[in-house]
């Protein structure tokens, strides 16, 4: 890219509007388990034995602990009532508001992220 595309990529967006970020909320779904942990409820609750590939797959995961909707009893189980993707934004809201000190008819404008965008992990806790 020559500098003069380079220079106009960079500044061909503007507003006169300024932007802050007053408060940031973040909500997981219920208390996190080990790895181990979760590789012990496949085999005990699915008879799927995964604990070798599941073992060498955690060792490279940076995190060794993580959260699910689900508490993996059933192959194809709906998410807990609480912890559906709504309910999770709500509480992740409700917590950027209070470290704001905000109420929501202050708001213009809201930024959310989620890592499952209208998908719940694992996939099939919505069956």
């Amino acid at each position: 890219m020559s500098s003069h595309a380079e220079e106009s990529a960079r500044h061909s967006w503007r507003d006169a509007a300024s932007l802050s970020v007053l408060g940031l909320g973040r909500s997981l779904p219920g208390d996190s388990i080990d790895s181990e942990e979760l590789l012990s409820r496949v085999r005990r609750n699915f008879k799927i034995d995964v604990q070798r590939r599941g073992a060498a797959i955690a060792r490279r995961m940076i995190s060794r602990r993580d959260t699910y909707v689900a508490d993996l009893r059933e192959r194809f189980e709906s998410p807990r009532p609480q912890h559906t993707n709504a309910a999770l934004a709500t509480d992740a809201l409700k917590q950027a508001l209070a470290t704001a000190g905000m109420q929501s008819s202050d708001l213009s404008y809201v930024v959310a992220h989620t890592a499952t965008p209208g998908q719940l992990i694992p996939p099939n806790v919505g069956r």
